[in-house]
């Protein structure tokens, strides 16, 4: 008999949290030791969302409509009786709860139901999402979600110590394997550099000639990421750099206040809104810098596949950035909301093509740890340990 292992998250929205859910569907397909579900809440956004490629994959998946992001006591009572009924009929040996709402709800919804073992990977603390006076709310929730789990996973340093020095997390969470840090990583093997005449002609689509540097700014476009600070970062490098454009990827609700603050500024000619796209490897390597702001993170994917593709990167040192980029060394961190900051950092870039293809180089290497496989197997030997607690075997998964 397969073990079998529910992956719940609020929203399967375009995310890391979500692309780690798929690449973990992925991994367990074909294992026939593991009978992989996933539950997800069928709220999407202008971010876009994964709904289409979930119904091509074939992997078991339950959407729900109750479970949201937002805090509604009404709605949120439906969600949790939705996911004891489905836990019950799914009898799982395994739940695995990722982002704030279903990990506030699945490992209550899985002590209801009786399932064997519960755990929680943490994406970023929920209540540094919750800047006024709800955060003592929020840090009470994360408290009670960490004593209804078997063992928290943080994907950065930075939120161990920050969960260590709030109380979220006992002093001997780490030493008792109830805390463990788990890096996000990529599938480097999916990521790959355009060749010269490809990436030529991925620009000229964009109208941009070869000769000219582009900055993009790769991330969605909603708090807690900053889009408006790069912006405002933008008029002094395009004067400085009057050969230069800049990209804005992605998209939400921050969307419509950076168009008009780019028309304000009266640079709408040299500034393109790409919007949502899934050809993210094309876009960072037809880039000359990748640009990351927020306020808070986990670890941000794009910035390990722009290193994984050799694009010069600067980024807010927040979070799990610092983890993997170390200032000066394989990219430059600044500070948050700092347009001046940032923008220095970006003209830097362009202006040492030496020191910048130094740092290149050492990013190859840096993000090799940051492999989606690794991550896979690094959560499956945890998923191991913690079943055989409870006397359940699962299977070592093939090489």
């Amino acid at each position: 008999m397969p073990v079998r292992i529910v992956n719940v998250i609020t929203r399967m929205i375009v995310g890391g949290p979500q692309q780690v859910s798929l690449l973990t569907a992925r991994y367990y397909q074909g294992f026939a030791s593991v009978d992989f579900h996933l539950v997800f809440g069928t709220a999407a956004g202008r971010e876009g969302d994964y709904h289409a490629e979930i119904a091509a994959s074939g992997v078991p998946h339950h959407p729900l409509a109750s479970l949201v992001r937002e805090l509604a006591p009404a709605t949120d009572v439906r969600a949790l009786a939705a996911l004891v009924t489905l836990l019950r009929r799914l009898r799982p040996h395994l739940v695995h709860a990722r982002s704030a709402k279903a990990r506030f709800l699945a490992p209550l919804a899985a002590r209801l139901a009786r399932v064997p073992v519960t755990l929680q990977t943490v994406h970023g603390w929920s209540f540094n999402n919750a800047v006024d006076r709800r955060r003592p709310l929020f840090v009470r929730l994360e408290r009670l979600a960490r004593k209804l789990c078997d063992a928290t996973v943080l994907v950065s340093q930075q939120d161990l110590a920050e969960g260590m020095a709030l109380g979220v997390l006992p002093p001997s969470a780490v030493a008792r394997g109830e805390a463990i840090v788990i890096r996000s990583g990529i599938d480097l093997t999916a990521v790959a550099p355009l060749d010269g005449p490809a990436r030529r002609a991925f620009r000229a689509a964009q109208g941009v000639p070869d000769t000219r540097p582009v900055i993009s700014l790769v991330q969605r476009l909603s708090p807690p990421k900053t889009p408006l600070v790069f912006v405002r970062a933008l008029p002094r490098i395009l004067a400085e750099r009057p050969d230069a454009v800049a990209w804005i990827v992605g998209d939400g609700p921050l969307a419509a206040s950076a168009e008009q603050a780019v028309t304000a500024a009266g640079l709408a000619g040299r500034v393109a809104f790409l919007g949502l796209r899934k050809d993210m490897p094309d876009i960072l390597s037809a880039s000359d810098v990748i640009v990351h702001s927020s306020i808070r993170e986990g670890l941000p994917r794009v910035v390990l596949e722009a290193l994984a593709v050799g694009t010069p990167v600067v980024a807010t040192a927040v979070g799990g950035v610092p983890d993997v980029l170390a200032d000066g060394v394989n990219g430059l961190l600044v500070p948050p909301e700092d347009p001046a900051a940032l923008a220095g950092a970006v003209l830097a870039t362009l202006a040492d093509p030496a020191a910048t293809a130094r740092r290149v180089q050492a990013g190859h290497a840096a993000v090799r740890p940051f492999s989606a496989r690794q991550m896979l197997d690094e959560q499956h030997a945890l998923y191991r340990r913690l079943l055989a607690r409870r006397g359940i075997a699962l299977a070592e998964r093939p090489a």
